[in-house]
């Protein structure tokens, strides 16, 4: 298959919304670069992540970030994909799988950008996720996150639960990553 061909997709991994709606430190930076490496690949998809997780956001973080992509960064709405169900970076890689095969889109290459400080618990969930042999490369990219962020990670526990859910599950099997996360992740049973 010709370089030009691929079909290439690039996921910014959703970080917090502001009370005034304005993007974290986090997010901004991510979205940014997520814009630039979309440019800069020629990719065919700039996807978006996050829930309604608070009532200050009247629309999903995913949305919210969309609108940022599409008006300031004149990222094309048509290529935007929103996954508005995800509530971490487990979901955010289940719902993106199930997302994808629900539109019919096979992707070649997907490359993730996300905090220096969530690379790593970022690579583990979604080489596991997309870890299929029909399943896209995926890339990495990072941002230098906010330094409080880093802290708060170095205490996240979550890791654990999903690393039980690569205990009983295949890579890349996703019916029965997406049935043992409704079944057992606190954030979606």
């Amino acid at each position: 298959m010709k370089k030009n061909n691929l079909k290439k997709l690039c996921l910014c991994l959703s970080h917090q919304i502001h009370r005034d709606l304005s993007l974290s430190f986090d997010a901004l930076k991510r979205i940014k670069k997520t814009s630039k490496v979309y440019k800069d690949i020629n990719a065919n998809f700039f996807v978006t992540t996050g829930w309604q997780y608070d009532k200050h956001l009247h629309e999903p973080m995913c949305k919210i970030m969309s609108k940022y992509a599409s008006n300031i960064l004149n990222v094309d709405e048509k290529n935007i994909i929103e996954i508005s169900q995800a509530k971490d970076t487990v979901g955010e890689a289940v719902f993106l799988k199930i997302t994808l095969k629900k539109l019919n889109i096979k992707i070649d290459e997907m490359h993730v950008i996300t905090s220096d400080w969530h690379l790593e618990r970022s690579k583990e969930i979604f080489d596991f996720v997309f870890g299929g042999k029909d399943d896209p490369r995926l890339f990495y990219y990072q941002i230098k996150g906010d330094l409080n962020e880093r802290k708060k990670e170095e205490n996240n526990q979550s890791i654990h639960k999903f690393r039980k859910l690569k205990d009983i599950c295949t890579p890349g099997d996703i019916k029965n990553i997406y049935k043992e996360v409704m079944k057992t992740h606190p954030m979606y049973n």
